[in-house]
């Protein structure tokens, strides 16, 4: 995976009702030429808080269209530095995220480039760009995970960690048309 240098990216995340942690983390994102602005930004996992996040970033100043207040041209010292980018952890919640984006008027990938996670069709096709997303391979994982099964039921199996990587599926939301 190519890592444009400098970027500054912020990272939506979502938990399950009466839980502690986020479900999905992005760890040590310094390690991948990351800079996370803030740490993350958790809610529930729906289209809304993904909208509802956006909101909480162009209040806080890391989100603004192109333009001077982008490139850092006339803002005041200690202003916010404007994100490159969003990482939200599902495509649910980058869908929404865009939405809310194109609403204030912020171009996707113009102004900040977006990504999900699932590749899940009926978000990234329905998104508007067309969503950057990391495909986990499920029905890779689920005939591996049968033909083991069957290995294992025959005597020939082993149990043990069998791990599948996921692939970066680029589109729109970080490519451009």
């Amino acid at each position: 995976m190519e890592i444009i240098p400098e970027r500054r990216d912020l990272f939506i995340a979502a938990r399950e009702p009466g839980t502690v942690g986020s479900g999905r983390t992005l760890e040590n994102p310094q390690e991948i030429g990351l800079e996370m602005l803030q740490g993350p930004h958790l809610g529930e996992w729906s289209e809304r808080w993904g909208r509802h996040a956006v909101d909480m970033l162009i209040s806080a100043g890391h989100l603004a269209p192109s333009g001077p207040a982008r490139s850092g041209q006339g803002s005041s010292p200690g202003a916010p530095t404007p994100a490159d980018g969003i990482i939200f952890a599902s495509d649910q919640l980058a869908r929404g995220g865009a939405d809310r984006l194109r609403e204030c008027g912020l171009d996707v990938p113009g102004d900040v480039a977006i990504t999900g996670y699932d590749d899940w069709q009926v978000m990234f096709l329905a998104a508007r760009p067309p969503l950057t997303t990391v495909d986990m391979r499920l029905e890779t994982l689920g005939q591996r995970a049968v033909e083991l099964l069957l290995e294992m039921i025959d005597g020939h199996g082993e149990a043990g960690q069998h791990l599948l990587s996921p692939r970066l599926v680029t589109r729109e939301s970080t490519l451009g048309a």
